[in-house]
């Protein structure tokens, strides 16, 4: 996992390699210290030299000015490289999120996803620059003491060899405890970021029903998870610390008791004594030390599962498949049934559509109207191949959809969908979304005023700045009709050869949607129609319409003849134009 993890440091290799030699170095003269202090009192002060103590004591000020600047350097070059691990890794996902199905962010949840490129990725940058530095400085500490202490108390050494593994079996086995812990933290984590994202989208229906209080204590309930779990396994690894210390601790008598019977017989000084306890409060830094990076691994164990299990998600390429036929662009459902929930195993009863067949010929301005939840929307996305079929076969011009190449289909079968997606930015920057600088051309200005005169969007040129005009998030200074008809001036600019309008007219009054219908069949007469909606005005003159019922095809033909044919549509006309006649 380390491997996999560590090509995301390319372009900043240079830094993490420099970071963790400058930390050696930097160990390398903090240990010096305690040999020249031991000097400076056994030579200098017990000797009663004074230019000695000078001597000594500028060389202690050196080696201590020399480690500061080495250590600042390490530093900062891990902080680069941390920093650039991180936005690689965050880039190589977003990358891999954006060729996504919506199946494959409905298999995650979008919630799972920004805790991934948000808290997880930050995490694993906190753990990458305790690696380049601690991680070197801690063995690095430790093999330095360890050979002071060989060379200056010899045997010494022994009682080390007996006290840190122990140490080092104790923290692993709180490491392997841990783990599970931070796994469920992290599931929690998805549900906090579902719950923000959920009342921040819905913010005004929450304040709307006064609901305030209720979504704070969900909120707190989420937190509360997480708080459990974080402290449960920070409850584990705080036994590692008094372990350590009873360790030092007794490392410390055992070494003064030994040490204090060699100066009585004149074997040793205390200089040499003085080192000694410094070297063994440094040893056990060191462990202390990997203790810390122990703690950091065991936490972002979870955290690199999760960002490569998102990275290494098996996307289909479609980008080089068959082209697309302008010629003949009929699109054919054959027994299609889809299920939102077929990669869990669903049951085939909770199919979103069933058994689904019809056939729309190039060119034919197609209805498709039923009650709430019949499955409308779901044949939009469908159609536009946003999802692949469960069972049955979608074709476009004779060829299956799922073979068709994706470039080709997205610039020329273009869904407007029911909620009006607009990103923060100007209007001119929603309009031209996805088109590349060859597709919008010269004229792009004179295409975005056609687009926007079709889609009854004029009112954008009385807006301050007007294509320049600066949108909030979604779009939430403007009106929910003004959304709609900029959505469809947006799919309106790429001339598509296949226009599905899933009930993208919802927030418009009647007399601009008939307007906006009139001006499609003039300036789009080649292109295929497709108008899902509840309301019969707006399927009403189409050349055909299908009627959904539960998920299935309940009739197929004109308003007049499925008035005679359909219960569905003739109970839908009934309610919204009243009695049975045309």
């Amino acid at each position: 996992m380390l491997k996999r993890l560590y090509k995301y440091s390319e372009g900043y290799k240079r830094e993490t390699y420099l970071a963790s030699i400058l930390v050696v170095l930097e160990i390398f003269f903090d240990v010096l210290i305690p040999y020249i202090i031991a000097r400076l009192i056994d030579d200098g002060v017990t000797g009663g030299s004074v230019r000695l103590v000078h001597i000594y004591g500028a060389l202690i000020i050196a080696a201590s000015v020399v480690s500061l600047v080495f250590g600042a350097f390490s530093a900062k070059c891990a902080g680069k490289a941390s920093a650039g691990f991180a936005a690689n890794l965050r880039a190589a996902m977003y990358e891999k999120i954006l060729h996504f199905s919506y199946r494959d962010i409905d298999e995650f949840s979008a919630s799972s996803i920004v805790t991934r490129m948000t808290t997880d990725t930050n995490n694993l940058r906190n753990s990458y620059l305790m690696l380049v530095r601690i991680a070197f400085r801690a063995p690095s500490m430790f093999i330095f003491s360890v050979a002071m202490v060989i060379a200056v108390g010899g045997k010494i050494v022994l009682i080390y060899c007996v006290l840190i593994p122990l140490l080092v079996a104790v923290v692993l086995s709180l490491m392997k405890a841990t783990r599970e812990k931070y796994k469920k933290v992290y599931a929690a984590y998805d549900k906090i970021n579902l719950k923000i994202a959920e009342n921040l989208r819905g913010i005004r229906v929450v304040k709307s029903f006064a609901a305030e209080d209720r979504e704070s204590k969900k909120f707190e309930e989420s937190t509360q998870e997480v708080y459990d779990n974080f402290t449960s396994a920070e409850k584990l690894l705080a036994f590692s610390f008094p372990f350590m210390q009873i360790t030092v601790n007794t490392s410390l008598i055992i070494i003064s008791w030994i040490a204090s019977h060699w100066i009585v017989a004149g074997t040793f000084t205390p200089g040499e004594l003085t080192s000694l306890i410094s070297y063994s409060m440094q040893i056990f830094m060191s462990a202390r030390l990997f203790i810390t990076v122990s703690s950091s691994i065991a936490q972002s164990q979870e955290t690199a599962r999760r960002c490569l299990e998102l990275i290494d998600h098996e996307v289909e390429d479609k980008s080089n498949g068959d082209s697309f036929d302008e010629k003949n662009y009929d699109l054919k459902f054959d027994d299609v049934s889809f299920n939102y929930f077929a990669y869990k195993d669903a049951t085939d009863s909770s199919n979103a559509i069933s058994n689904v067949s019809f056939n729309i010929k190039s060119g034919e301005t197609i209805g498709v109207i039923g009650p709430t939840g019949c499955g409308k929307s779901t044949l939009a996305l469908l159609m536009a191949n946003l999802y692949e079929a469960t069972d049955g076969k979608v074709t476009l011009g004779g060829k299956d959809i799922n073979g068709i190449s994706s470039t080709d289909l997205r610039h020329n079968v273009v869904v407007v969908l029911q909620q009006s997606i607009l990103f923060s930015g100007t209007v001119r920057d929603n309009l031209v979304n996805g088109l590349s600088k060859a597709e919008q051309g010269e004229d792009l200005d004179e295409r975005i005023k056609t687009a926007l005169t079709l889609a009854k969007a004029e009112f954008v040129y009385e807006l301050e700045g007007g294509l320049d005009y600066d949108l909030s998030q979604s779009g939430t200074n403007l009106s929910g009709g003004q959304r709609q008809r900029i959505c469809i001036a947006r799919a309106l600019l790429r001339n598509p050869k296949i226009i599905i309008f899933d009930d993208s007219t919802s927030a418009i009054d009647a007399m601009t949607e008939k307007a906006i219908r009139e001006n499609l069949h003039k300036s789009l007469p080649d292109a295929t129609k497709i108008f899902i909606s509840q309301r019969i005005a707006s399927v009403k003159g189409c050349d055909r319409i299908i009627v959904l019922d539960n998920g299935t095809v309940d009739a197929i033909g004109e308003s007049k003849e499925l008035l005679n044919t359909s219960k569905v549509y003739a109970d839908i006309y009934s309610t919204q134009i009243g009695g049975a006649a045309i």
